[in-house]
């Protein structure tokens, strides 16, 4: 029951925040170059299931002794699992992975044992957790017991994806005695050990990609430069400011790594609780068991994103303002329990990437941005923003008619109105100085969060001033996704496979439509015209600047660049 849980987890974070497309950042570097290659040929690249593994290694660890609790209850989000396997046919760990989960959760914990290794010296490690009379063997691989090589060869298949081990030279070290050796056949063995294995096996750091990271440095450099592109030619800060925000540019830390949120055992134990119980009333109903694989999915999504909603509302302390994270005045380390973005707080100014950014790629579907936890709890924020937007467009829409009606009658007053522009074309949604106006933005508004925090200590301010807000972070990439891609928006949809049938596609399609005139509509909050010079007058106004109501006019083509 508990590996069952933590499986179906685990899965559910391979596709959270699904949104992952990220723009270039820079003139100088092509859409293509580097990290970007993730995004724009994703069909040539390999799956990379590192950051999962290593996130559901770290899940089973905190997560084990509560699940326990629970017995053998059957964890209803096991169906979340079997109907993305049913539309996606995405095989996990390059194996049948469903059938990996559900014969691990019948798997004893004391029968698995321990397994990691070595690719420098070509060794791998299996010990068993409880064994009496205990004796340490070494052998070669191909000389070894069968049941070993099959072992192994299962644990290799899964993490041995950026090096490969010579079989020839691969040596076996065994802590066991012969009661751990099962009478399993070779297909009834390995799946099991290996899958637990994994999530034990916290030496994942072996097995880092180098090449991923130094692609992603790359990321983090553009990103930098741009940034202090901005600040420098920013006509809003003095030079002391300027000086100010550099020193603290400079001094960021990137790290590319596992975020904070397995690591507050009590707030994932209230998350599963809550989860439970929302998604397992709906399940048992007679109405869900008679629903198509794709009807389920979607009432799925709808209660986890109940799920999220619920969990922030009990736990307002995680996250307030879309990511600002509030501190124990007492405590000097970072307290955040949570970070729902690109984002997290260390104890020294740093920037950290999400693992799932990179790994949604992989599934060619944004469906993180509706499955899973991370991604409903930030869905749910950019939804809330998107209508918002579309409120306030059909509003001002409305008002434009009604003036223009209005005005034929009055004509002895000069008065004009701007007539509501067309939606901006979707592949140039957002220029390089549309990003540089959110980066300046989020930059000031930091600055003006800091009334906020208790502490006044240069490092608190550094924090604050160099947190990203992930809420226009993630939106951008979303929007960006849905406007580079070389497919139809409607094959970006959750439940979209290549079997489906017109009338599928019909409706995918029209439920895509919906989603992209919000983006286009909110889109203009992110836009200013060439000719203003002043970020005061749209985008991203620090709060109580905005004097005045009326609409600005708005670059249409969204080629619009600060002076």
């Amino acid at each position: 029951m508990c590996l069952r849980r933590s499986f179906v987890f685990g899965a559910l974070l391979l596709v959270s925040l699904g949104a992952s497309a990220l723009q270039s950042f820079s003139k100088k570097v092509g859409p293509c170059d580097n990290f970007y290659k993730f995004v724009c040929d994703i069909e040539k690249n390999e799956p990379d299931d590192l950051f999962v593994n290593a996130l559901k290694r770290r899940l089973f660890e905190e997560a084990h002794s509560y699940l326990v609790q629970f017995g053998d209850k059957d964890f209803v989000m096991t169906e979340i699992v079997k109907q993305i396997m049913e539309e996606t046919e995405i095989a996990f760990y390059k194996k049948e992975g469903l059938e990996l989960g559900m014969e691990v959760a019948k798997t004893p914990y004391s029968s698995v044992p321990y397994i990691h290794d070595n690719y420098r010296t070509h060794t791998v490690e299996v010990q068993y957790p409880t064994s009496s009379n205990t004796t340490t063997t070494r052998c070669n691989y191909k000389k070894c017991h069968p049941f070993y090589q099959s072992l192994v060869r299962g644990y290799l298949s899964v993490v041995d994806i950026f090096q490969s081990m010579d079989e020839g030279q691969l040596e076996i070290i065994i802590h066991a005695s012969d009661s751990n050796l099962p009478e399993l056949t070779e297909k009834e063995s390995w799946k099991r050990e290996t899958y637990e294995s994994l999530l034990k096996n916290d030496l994942f750091h072996s097995h880092t990609n180098m090449e991923l990271l130094d692609d992603l440095m790359h990321m983090y450099r553009n990103v930098a430069a741009e940034m202090e592109h901005s600040l420098r030619n920013s006509s809003k800060l003095d030079e002391e400011q300027k000086k100010d925000l550099l020193r603290t540019l400079a001094s960021i830390t990137p790290h590319f790594g596992l975020p904070e949120l397995f690591t507050k055992k009590a707030l994932l134990n209230d998350y599963f609780t809550i989860a439970e119980f929302t998604v397992g009333l709906e399940v048992v109903r007679p109405s869900y068991q008679q629903m198509s694989a794709r009807d389920r999915i979607s009432v799925l999504v709808e209660k986890l994103q109940l799920v999220a909603r619920r969990f922030r509302a009990r736990h307002p302390e995680i996250v307030d303002d879309y990511g600002w994270t509030k501190t124990d005045p007492k405590d000097l380390s970072h307290s955040s329990a949570l970070q729902f973005g690109s984002s997290v707080w260390y104890e020294k100014s740093s920037v950290f990437f999400y693992p799932s950014l990179i790994e949604a790629v992989r599934l060619k579907v944004p469906q993180g941005f509706k499955y899973g936890f991370v991604g409903t709890v930030i869905a749910n924020d950019l939804f809330v923003l998107l209508e918002d937007a579309y409120n306030k467009q059909q509003a001002e829409r409305k008002f434009a008619e009604v003036f223009e009606q209005t005005d034929s009658v009055i004509t002895d007053r000069n008065m004009s109105v701007q007539q509501p522009a067309p939606l901006p074309k979707c592949p140039k949604l957002f220029t390089d100085a549309d990003v540089a106006r959110v980066v300046y933005r989020v930059l000031e508004k930091a600055r003006h969060n800091l009334d906020s925090f208790s502490l006044r200590s240069e490092r608190q301010k550094r924090f604050a001033v160099t947190t990203y807000n992930d809420r226009e972070w993630f939106f951008i990439g979303f929007a960006s996704r849905f406007c580079t891609s070389k497919y139809k928006p409607s094959r970006l949809q959750p439940g979209f496979t290549e079997r489906s049938t017109s009338r599928e596609m019909k409706n995918a399609e029209e439920r895509t439509i919906g989603v992209v005139r919000e983006l286009a509509q909110f889109s203009k909050l992110f836009q200013c015209p060439a000719h203003f010079t002043s970020t005061s007058t749209c985008g991203f106004v620090p709060d109580g600047e905005r004097k005045s109501s009326n609409p600005e006019p708005v670059d249409v083509d969204g080629s619009g660049v600060e002076a």
